[in-house]
């Protein structure tokens, strides 16, 4: 399997309402016309408009793991490694235990193809050690099940 379609697994295994917050309604958001003073484009102020940095707004876990596993299948491996490393650090601090323990199983499968067998195992053991509620348990047995056979064929 690519890992693309590895990418198209977590989406189906995991809904985004798991991975995160649900998407905001902005159909209720209220518009307010500049004062006549200030300058303004098209009903818009410009007045306190910065520029758009997206590098401050971090992807949501499963985004990233996603991002990850696109990189990987297009041969960008260090990169993809990094994002990886990434998307377990955000999902450790989100509480988001579903993408955590799918992202160390990639990154110790991706270790393992490497040939980095000591990083590879403790990776998937971290996999396997990750708690795990009664009600997302079932999100990860594919993972941990992959996790285990890694270790298997890596003993």
């Amino acid at each position: 399997m690519t890992w693309r379609g590895r990418a198209a697994d977590v989406d189906e295994v995991m809904p985004y309402s798991l991975a995160g917050p649900e998407p905001r309604d902005v159909s209720t958001r209220t518009h307010r016309m500049p004062p006549e003073n200030s300058t303004a484009v098209n009903g818009v102020s410009t007045d306190h408009q910065r520029p758009c940095d997206d590098s401050r707004m971090p992807l949501p876990a499963r985004q990233l793991l996603t991002k990850a596993l696109h990189l990987l299948d297009r041969g960008e491996t260090e990169r993809g490694e990094s994002v990886l490393r990434d998307t377990v650090a955000s999902a450790v601090k989100a509480g988001d235990s579903t993408t955590t323990v799918a992202a160390l199983c990639c990154l110790g499968e991706l270790l393992a193809q490497q040939g980095r067998r000591r990083e590879a195992v403790e990776t998937l053991r971290s996999c396997l050690g990750v708690p795990v509620s009664d009600d997302h348990g079932d999100l990860c047995a594919a993972e941990r099940t992959n996790a285990r056979q890694l270790l298997a064929d890596l003993a």
